[in-house]
């Protein structure tokens, strides 16, 4: 956000979704010009972040407003290491302390199981930070308790099967396309028309868009921009369910 706010850029939208420990992030931002500078100063940053960006300009009704473009960032996996000492260790203390686990707690369960255990060997200051990004990427939920400094750490609770929900996004998109091309606006109704009592609130989605962004990060659809239309276009992908 520093790079848009140097250069001047109003944040029209943002939404963000975290799929299997990466953060995906989309921004629709305007400004003056044709984004060259922006674009290159972010790709900078980009670098500097160890994430992936793309930049893609908006075909808008009055481009002599403002030139509007949409910026998506893809952040970095998390170290399997500490997303898997973390989680399983957390699993085992929540079904067997009855009551909150605090972020100490937790940190000396790991140390009981892996001794050598630290957050520096993944790129952490200290645990407190490991846990706050693996929070904001929703792997676990973060939260301050009663114990001052001490936040209490637990499990997103998320149902259903998400493997199956994203592989019906697929099969509903395949069976479409064989008529023309699909589009983003009206495909929940049509998957709907599969499995009537579908949500993407059920799997931790705040919206359509951001679940067909993650089952296209796991390779279930493709997804591209048809400027023609002012809609997405979704293709069925090559990935399938794990048996």
């Amino acid at each position: 956000m520093d790079v848009l706010t140097a250069h001047g850029a109003a944040v029209e939208d943002v939404e963000q979704v975290v799929v299997h420990g990466r953060l995906l992030l989309g921004v629709v931002i305007a400004g003056e010009g044709d984004g060259t500078a922006v674009m290159t100063d972010l790709a900078k940053a980009a670098v500097d972040l160890g994430v992936e960006v793309e930049f893609t300009p908006l075909d808008d009704a009055e481009p002599e407003v403002a030139q509007r473009h949409h910026v998506v960032v893809l952040g970095a996996p998390l170290p399997p290491a500490a997303l898997a000492a973390v989680t399983r260790t957390l699993a085992g203390l929540s079904r067997s302390s009855g009551g909150p686990v605090l972020a100490s707690m937790l940190k000396r369960a790991i140390l009981r199981k892996e001794p050598t255990f630290s957050e520096a060997d993944h790129g952490f200051r200290t645990f407190g930070e490991l846990l706050r990004t693996l929070g904001e990427r929703g792997v676990v939920d973060v939260h301050q308790g009663s114990a001052q400094g001490d936040p209490e750490v637990s499990l997103p609770t998320v149902g259903g099967d998400e493997d199956a929900a994203f592989a019906l996004l697929r099969d509903t998109v395949e069976a479409l396309s064989a008529k023309g091309a699909v589009h983003l606006s009206g495909l929940k109704n049509q998957v709907r028309k599969q499995q009537a009592d579908f949500s993407e609130k059920r799997f931790g989605y705040g919206t359509f868009l951001q679940f067909v962004r993650a089952a296209r990060a796991r390779g279930f659809v493709e997804m591209e921009r048809d400027v023609d239309a002012e809609d997405y276009v979704v293709r069925p992908g090559s990935a399938v369910p794990a048996a």
